[in-house]
């Protein structure tokens, strides 16, 4: 009797022992598509999510001295163009100088400065001067700013370019606006005025990287 029951625990021990392993495959299967299905949708959330665009390098500000030429070819520079511009000098500038003066050519009305002043480029500066001006969306045609770091030598200094913005000081179109120039300065400008002249100045600006067809047409 004993040995029948125990053959008999023993079948069904075995039987369930195969029924086991029949499982396990099915319990594999199961886990893989689970995962499977989890890595999906994770995916597809992943998907949906918007991506984030890079973080632009900020530049440092850094001072600068630049000279600075406004106009419009075919026309005249207008007052509040002007009074924009010092608006923006007393802001944001150390030292500056702009006056409204005439071309040798043309002798059409545009601005002429030297600014002293905290930028990270040139480009950024004259990005900053569109948009307090106006022209960042609405520019006229034929609309230039060209703003040039000076080089320190000859007419292209800022004592040369003070001198240079006051050429027409006598002319009654003449227009001046300053922060932080001396009337030391101003004479110190005239002088070096006489010695280069303007063609020196002229000359830089053609060969400026930022050269434009209507600054010689002023």
């Amino acid at each position: 009797m004993n040995r029948s029951v125990s053959a008999d625990t023993q079948r069904t021990r075995t039987r369930l022992k195969v029924a086991a392993r029949k499982q396990v495959p099915v319990r594999e299967a199961e886990t893989k598509t689970s995962k499977k299905e989890t890595s999906n949708v994770a995916k597809k959330e992943t998907e949906k999510q918007p991506r984030k665009e890079p973080a632009k390098r900020q530049v440092a500000a850094k001072p600068m001295d630049v000279s600075l030429t406004i106009g419009i070819v075919g026309v005249d520079i207008q007052g509040e163009t002007f009074d924009k511009v010092a608006d923006f000098i007393n802001q944001n500038a150390r030292m500056g100088i702009i006056t409204l003066e005439t071309g040798d050519d043309h002798l059409l009305l545009h601005i002429q400065g030297m600014i002293s002043i905290k930028a990270s480029s040139t480009r950024s500066l004259k990005a900053d001067l569109r948009s307090v001006i106006g022209w960042d969306e609405n520019a006229p045609p034929g609309a230039s700013i060209c703003v040039k770091a000076l080089r320190d030598r000859r007419i292209h200094t800022v004592i040369g370019i003070i001198g240079y913005c006051l050429k027409d000081e006598h002319e009654e179109h003449f227009r001046i606006h300053t922060k932080n120039i001396s009337e030391q300065q101003k004479e110190d400008g005239r002088r070096r005025h006489v010695i280069y002249g303007a063609s020196e100045y002229k000359n830089v600006l053609r060969r400026s990287s930022l050269r434009n067809r209507g600054n010689r047409r002023w």
